[in-house]
């Protein structure tokens, strides 16, 4: 257990024209209609992600409260550098939101979620830092939930989509464009673990570190962790000890080489708490101390760190504080608030944090300074060409 600011130091190419004949070829039906959609506070797209290497963060920019004028832009930290730099895909409209989970320790895999006239989802890989993608299509939207896509290290990849209120399963052998039907909700909710559990939504999907593939859900069973392993054709459910009271609802579901971790929020009632939940065998969990949410605060943002971390971000108003819990630890720890406006925090592998501020077409990016001044330093602007109104 880790006391203090553990290892935080204080201190594209364009994805070219889908073919009309690709999307025929990929197009997948959403199946059955998944349980009826839960209460629970939607988890923002607004995210981080620190790989071994490299750092990413993926927010929104522009006109925030206008969908044609929105643009979802990803930024990247290379090894060694100080500095951010744009790393977004082109060539697809990212008015939806992007969902960018890591695809081993070096590659990055992007879905686009529908918005506007774009019905389905274009997805791409990269394997150099964003200079090119290998691309591909679903053919239907992903929920929009930050922990839609998930990668094997077998290379087998799962998609969570949605099609009206209904969510489904995809599953695809390494293929960006050949997907197939795993199991539609109406499937996870008549399983013996789905009525155990009463699902109310699929909430993310991953895999166990044997490479088993792992459904989240909400459930309607108070204190119930829905974490579902699919094993030789059965869904079945984890035992996570979990302190009996509230409802327990999925906030981000990611695995790293050897385990697997997921951020829960705690509702009793009164108040609201994070906890990360983990695992190396899938089979026995671990537990963190809670991370109490304030009254009247929401999460703007979520980031993961390799081998098992995580990094939120809470908002009231503007302002902003956020904590990290580093890989291994039972223990969160804030950071100094961050600055006015921020709208994520990331920490990367090293456990360098920075925060990024948006205004329309600016990024700012802070950094907290030397250990004995534990405050954040303006360490760079980027501006965005942003083209507004090229959606409408």
């Amino acid at each position: 257990m880790s006391q203090g600011f553990p290892r935080v130091r204080l201190g594209a190419r364009a994805l070219g024209v889908l073919a009309a004949a690709t999307y025929a070829g990929a197009a997948t039906s959403a199946g059955a209609a998944t349980p009826s959609t839960a209460a629970s506070a939607p988890t923002p797209l607004t995210t981080s992600v620190a790989q071994s290497a490299e750092t990413w963060v993926n927010v929104a920019m522009g006109q925030l409260d206008e969908t044609a004028n929105r643009f979802w832009q990803l930024f990247v930290q290379l090894p060694g550098q100080a500095s951010w730099k744009l790393a977004t895909p082109g060539g697809v409209a990212d008015n939806g939101g992007l969902v960018a989970v890591p695809a081993g320790e070096t590659s990055l895999l992007v879905g686009f979620e529908p918005s506007i006239n774009l019905k389905f989802s274009p997805v791409t890989l990269t394997t150099d830092s964003g200079q090119s993608w290998s691309t591909g299509i679903i053919g239907s939207g992903l929920a929009d939930v930050p922990d839609a896509l998930a990668t094997a290290a077998t290379g087998d990849m799962l998609a969570l989509v949605q099609d009206g209120t209904s969510r489904s399963i995809l599953t695809s052998a390494g293929s960006l464009s050949n997907w197939r039907t795993l199991s539609t909700g109406r499937d996870l909710a008549r399983s013996s673990a789905g009525r155990a559990c009463g699902i109310t939504q699929l909430a993310a999907v991953s895999f166990t570190p044997a490479g088993a593939p792992v459904a989240a859900v909400n459930c309607r069973r108070p204190h119930t962790a829905g974490l579902l392993e699919y094993d030789s054709g059965a869904w079945r459910m984890a035992s996570v000890p979990l302190r009996p009271g509230g409802t327990v609802s999925i906030v981000r579901l990611v695995s790293a080489p050897g385990s697997l971790s997921a951020l829960l929020r705690l509702s009793s009632g009164q108040t609201d708490s994070f906890v990360v939940v983990r695992t190396t065998s899938g089979t026995s969990w671990t537990v963190s101390d809670p991370l109490d949410e304030s009254s009247g605060s929401q999460l703007s943002s979520s980031g993961t760190i390799t081998g098992g971390g995580f990094v939120v971000t809470l908002r009231l108003g503007t302002r902003a504080r956020a904590a990290v819990l580093e890989p291994g630890d039972e223990q969160w720890s804030p950071l100094p608030d961050p600055p006015s406006g921020t709208a994520a925090v990331s920490v990367s592998a090293s456990g360098a944090a920075s925060a990024f501020v948006v205004d329309r077409s600016l990024l700012e990016v802070y950094a907290l300074g030397p250990s004995g001044l534990p405050s954040w330093v303006k360490s760079q602007t980027i501006h965005v060409p942003i083209q507004y109104g090229s959606s409408s």
